[in-house]
């Protein structure tokens, strides 16, 4: 929106539905304005430059949109590795603990090392 005649100009309106500002932005004749900002007092022409998929919320619905649908490299990274950590690492676990009960606690502590070493050997090696 443009705004074309402001009654008493410059007028001073909120943006912050659209913008998050919280202190009133002066505008005057020309001046470019968004939709959804508040217009305190007095009367205010204002006149439509763009619509429909050009509008300012029509930029920001797009955008979400596709931040919501794209995943940075990081986070696809981290998600592979927790699929094939955490599985990796209850399963360490579990066996030391059989180990444990069965073979008694100085080869269970032996053998969590050993398994600590090559847990952090693979995950070295994979990345």
């Amino acid at each position: 929106m443009e705004v074309r005649q402001a009654h008493l100009a410059p007028r001073f309106i909120i943006c912050h539905a659209a913008t998050g500002e919280s202190i009133p932005i002066e505008k005057g004749p020309g001046d470019p304005a968004i939709g959804a900002t508040i217009n305190k007092e007095g009367l205010l022409k204002v006149r439509a430059t763009r619509v429909g998929a050009d509008t300012f919320l029509s930029q920001v619905i797009r955008l979400v949109e596709h931040a919501q649908g794209s995943k940075v490299p990081i986070q696809e990274f981290a998600d592979w590795l927790t699929a094939k950590f955490v599985p990796a690492v209850i399963l360490i676990s579990l066996a030391s603990f059989a180990m444990w009960l069965l073979f008694g606690e100085q080869f269970a502590n032996t053998m969590i090392v050993v398994l600590l070493i090559a847990v952090v050997v693979t995950v070295a090696i994979l990345r």
